[in-house]
């Protein structure tokens, strides 16, 4: 079984595969993350697990939250409680991280360490494993100045001329001293950037770098991140970003942070976890913890993982899982707000960009804690393709890889549901055999295409096969054909598919041109949508066609003959049925053909 954090680090290995490719892959890139490293074959899959598990399931939300999740709502503001990071108490380790130790101090901002103006200070930290890391941090050259002081201005002389000039080395500071701001603020602000200079120089960074590191496996180690104060826009930001452009497609040697030195003038400096007040609805947060979120975006960006066209829920959700949000009042209230309303739910776990959406954060936490949650009750089972091997299966959820064509799957759970294998734009073919159990946990064959699966079932044996290539795939030829069979054609080919002669699910594959021939027994032939141009032959009344991922609203047309059928899609794809099938399953509902009235109907 995985734990949380073994989970999320071998989600983000996935992802380092993509660090070079500066295209715009993040969908696709988290896809095979989640194929790989979960029991989901895809993003959009996982998402609508999540969807269903929280509206289905049992009517209080914190039974919902726990069982779909691990999350556990602690009291409002009660910061002694597991604060639900990845690797605490809640999400499946053996420790308590509450909010005061999840970013680790020993002692006040007062007495910590105030770096140099302009200098470059190294940072080294070191993981629960040993290995250690160092990356530099670049200090403002002035610590009363703000880099972009646009929204703190009020009736500064060159107000109306001020260019934002991230960074560059042409930088248009405007000082504290310049503000249009009483005294006291102006002495307020210079004491807060003082305390959070402090903070990062002595504590944060530090500790911050290594939970990333703890929780994800990737670390800052050889890059700089740039500090500097800005009074608007996010409380706190870090990133591949210049001139208010992401630079998140490639690995980076530079981050930036800023910090909206008005929202957190507030800080207490007696306080190692950097607590600032809210005015507004007054809660505290933790300027630490936000830290450390920051710090995940840093690392991913330096690292080039952190791809422009990843959903806004993943970009913040992963962020947030790292410090946990079950303990803050604002976050968890927007949780709970999610778990009852499953329409804000679902606008929210949408695959679009960007970055403050307010229930981007809460989604995308409940998402991160659901695939980690998942997995801690799924076997990954690595097999030996130098022997054969037989696999018992009894309704959990598993993972196989290594399956080779002599090893079985003694299969005790009952066939409820084969999966086709999993499609993500033109780019990746994924090659898994899906079954789910009646229980609704899953049985994942990973990379089977072109092998044999052999199940052993109450009923006999089941085989599969998937088409690698374009050719003709006949089911008499497995195992003498007098066993049910289940075979899928190749994607972007075309290829024929015979039927066994004791029943046989046909798959044609996607985008190609399939010609699927049924057998002697009773036969389903399953048609997906974006599936090509498919021909049905030795179609008989008691064969079955079920089409997939389709609406009614994706018929354009559906013309029943004196012998056939005729289906046309919206995608432009078409099925030709040669024979008097009656039966066809759309959307969970069955319609049968009346050939003689040319005429159909629901039953």
């Amino acid at each position: 079984m995985a734990t949380a954090v073994e989970t999320m680090k071998n989600f983000i290995n996935v992802l380092t595969d993509y660090s070079q490719d500066t295209s715009e892959i993040g969908r696709i890139a988290l896809d095979d993350a989640i194929r790989k490293t979960t029991i989901f074959p895809s993003l959009k899959d996982a998402v609508k697990d999540l969807e269903r598990k929280l509206i289905d399931t049992y009517p209080d939300t914190d039974t919902r939250l726990q069982q779909a999740t691990g999350i556990v709502i602690g009291a409002a503001n009660n910061y002694t409680v597991d604060t639900g990071a990845i690797t605490g108490s809640n999400a499946g380790g053996s420790v308590v991280k509450n909010a005061q130790d999840i970013v680790p101090e020993d002692g006040d901002l007062n007495s910590a360490t105030l770096p140099t103006p302009g200098s470059t200070s190294q940072i080294t930290y070191t993981g629960d494993d040993g290995k250690s890391f160092t990356f530099n941090v670049k200090w403002p050259d002035s610590f009363t100045a703000l880099i972009d002081g646009r929204g703190f201005i009020r009736n500064h002389p060159n107000a109306d001329s001020l260019e934002l000039k991230l960074f560059s080395d042409s930088k248009s500071r405007i000082e504290f001293d310049d503000l249009d701001a009483t005294d006291s603020v102006k002495e307020l602000l210079k004491n807060a950037a003082a305390t959070i200079l402090k903070g990062m120089n002595t504590y944060w960074f530090k500790e911050g770098a290594k939970l990333v590191y703890d929780s994800f496996g990737i670390g800052l180690d050889g890059q700089t991140i740039e500090v500097g104060f800005i009074g608007t826009g996010p409380f706190i930001q870090a990133g591949a970003i210049t001139g208010g452009t992401r630079l998140d497609s490639k690995p980076n040697e530079k981050i930036y942070l800023t910090v909206n030195i008005a929202s957190a003038a507030t800080i207490d400096s007696e306080n190692p976890n950097g607590s600032v007040l809210d005015t507004s609805g007054g809660i505290s947060y933790y300027l630490d913890r936000e830290i450390a979120h920051e710090l995940v975006h840093a690392t991913m960006a330096a690292m080039g993982i952190m791809k422009n066209d990843m959903p806004q829920f993943f970009t913040e959700g992963i962020a947030e899982a790292v410090h946990g949000a079950e303990d803050c009042l604002g976050r968890s209230d927007d949780i709970v707000t999610l778990v009852n309303d499953s329409d804000t739910l679902i606008e929210n776990l949408n695959f679009g960009e960007g970055t403050g959406a307010q229930y981007a954060y809460p989604a995308g936490y409940m998402f991160m804690r659901f695939l980690a949650h998942q997995n801690l009750n799924t076997a990954a089972i690595i097999g030996d393709p130098s022997q054969a091997q037989n696999f018992d299966y009894y309704g959990n959820n598993e993972v196989i890889t290594n399956y080779s064509d002599a090893d079985t799957v003694n299969y005790q759970a009952g066939f409820t549901e084969v999966k086709t294998p999993n499609i993500f734009g033109s780019s990746f073919t994924y090659d898994d055999f899906t079954v789910e159990a009646q229980d609704g946990n899953k049985l994942i064959l990973r990379d089977v295409r072109g092998k044999l699966m052999t199940f052993n079932t109450a009923g006999g044996n089941v085989y599969a096969f998937m088409a690698n290539n374009s050719s003709e795939i006949n089911g008499n030829a497995f195992r003498d054909g007098n066993n049910y069979q289940i075979i899928f054609g190749a994607n972007y080919e075309n290829n024929i598919l015979r039927a066994g002669n004791s029943g046989s699910q046909l798959w044609g594959g996607v985008s190609g041109n399939d010609e699927l021939f049924g057998g002697n027994g009773q036969d389903i032939f399953i048609y997906n949508y974006n599936d090509g141009n498919d021909t049905i032959h030795n179609a008989e009344s008691q064969d079955t066609v079920s089409l997939r991922e389709i609406s009614l609203d994706d018929i354009s047309s559906a013309q029943i003959l004196d012998n056939g059928v005729n289906l046309n899609f919206t995608d432009g794809g078409s099925l030709t049925i040669d024979g008097q099938i009656s039966s066809f399953t759309v959307e969970n509902k069955t319609y049968r053909a009346d050939f003689q009235n040319k005429s159909w109907s629901e039953s």
